[in-house]
């Protein structure tokens, strides 16, 4: 599950925007990349390990860029994750790798700032 919830919430959204159609791996790459900077700054994930893993992901998954439109979109798509308990959005995360935690909650701060990473890459 590494990756799918907000791999989930981006397919959804490009969906709804035929000139931006992900293949499912795609969204699911883009993910696991803002899982893992969520992982640096929820789990203490070493932030070395999380830039190296981030850039081979995007040698072989282009770069999709996000406007601040697309980016609340993805947020509220995320409120409908099967993961959810309540109004609190779960994510699996990692402490290291093949260490993950379940059931991790971040804020949308948190998540807007590992957008901004990804930008950045």
């Amino acid at each position: 599950n590494f990756g799918h919830t907000l791999g989930h919430a981006i397919e959804t959204h490009l969906l709804a925007d035929s000139k931006r159609n992900l293949l499912h791996g795609e969204a699911v790459a883009i993910g696991m990349i803002l899982a893992l900077q969520l992982s640096v700054q929820t789990q203490s994930f070493d932030v070395v390990k999380a830039i190296s893993y981030s850039k081979m992901l995007n040698r072989f998954f282009p770069k999709v860029l996000f406007t601040e439109k697309d980016i609340q979109s993805i947020i509220d798509l995320l409120k409908h994750d099967k993961k959810n308990y309540g109004d609190q959005v779960n994510f699996v995360l990692l402490k290291d790798i093949g260490k993950v935690v379940l059931d991790c909650q971040v804020t949308e701060a948190q998540i807007r700032k590992a957008f901004e990473s990804y930008q950045n890459l």
